[in-house]
Parts: structure tokens; C-alpha cells; sequence
């Protein structure tokens, strides 16, 4: 049986990391989707996003916006 994880992708220019909330000393993303934080549902994924990725990317002074990519 085949499972989907939703992994959260910060997109800038050419450039792609991927969320994972335990790097906390390497400012929680990565550019080893290797190393991306996966969620079980796309809940869970919006919870994160809402609650930790979105505020993050305010205090970096980046513009944040969702794209659903499939």
C-alpha cells in the first residue's frame, strides 16, 4: 500500500528548501528534500503552515503565499 506525505516546499527564484521543524539551529529548513518534515495529512500540513511556517517567513521579511502543487 502506497502512502502520501505532504512536505512543505519554500520556493524564492531558482531556489527550493523544504520545512522541518526540529532544524532549529539551521533555521528549520533544508535543501535536502531528503530531510523535509513529512505530514500525514494535508491538515496537518496547513496547521504547520499557519502556526509556524507563515511566521516564520514574516520575521525573515519574506512575502508568503500557497501554492498547492500536485
Amino acid at each position: 500500500m502506497e502512502t502520501t506525505y505532504y512536505v512543505i516546499a519554500i520556493c524564492f527564484g531558482y531556489n527550493t528548501e523544504y520545512w522541518n521543524s526540529s532544524f532549529v539551529n539551521d533555521e528549520n529548513t533544508t535543501s535536502n528534500i531528503e530531510n523535509a518534515e513529512g505530514f500525514e495529512t494535508i491538515e496537518s500540513a496547513n496547521k504547520e503552515l499557519e502556526n509556524a511556517v507563515n511566521p516564520f517567513g514574516h520575521k525573515k521579511g519574506w512575502y508568503v503565499s500557497y501554492r498547492d502543487w500536485k
